[in-house]
């Protein structure tokens, strides 16, 4: 139980330190706030759910992997957007209805697809989630710096 919790620890620490680290330096760079939230602060909080993720594949509980995306998608879209929304407002800006929404949509189905076919997520899907979020950021990212749209 002690392993349990100092690798928890140390998981929210390195993840914490990661988020800061990089605001700050994107921040000094000049990239925008929205872009810092969708990629970096993404990333970082992500890390600790990545890692557990892949511990329950590898024991074979590949639910559990399934569970904690659904969940955490469930959990940050209502818990702390609502929760954020209800106690301090929460400005949404126009850019997210051009390519995030949409795109949040689209991979939501796209998900589905893949979780009902055969129930077994192939190396080849895995490898495809993957490049669409590349491109997914990438595309954000050009719009951002205002090379799209």
């Amino acid at each position: 139980m002690l392993i349990v919790a100092l690798g928890a620890g140390a998981l929210a620490l390195g993840a914490d330190f990661l988020v800061g680290c990089s605001v700050e330096i994107a921040t000094r760079v000049g990239i925008s706030d929205l872009f810092i939230g969708l990629s970096i602060v993404a990333i970082g909080t992500s890390l600790p759910e990545l890692a557990a993720s892949i511990a329950a594949v590898r024991a074979g509980h590949g639910d559990l992997c399934a569970g904690n995306i659904v969940g955490s998608n469930l959990f940050n879209m209502l818990l702390i957007g609502g929760g954020v929304s209800a106690f301090a407002g929460m400005d949404v800006y126009d850019e997210l209805l051009l390519i995030e929404f949409p795109a949040l949509v689209l991979l939501s189905v796209l998900l589905l697809w893949i979780f009902k076919s055969g129930h077994i997520v192939s190396r080849r899907e895995g490898v495809l989630l993957l490049f669409l979020y590349l491109a997914i950021l990438s595309i954000s990212g050009l719009s951002q710096f205002g090379y799209l749209f």
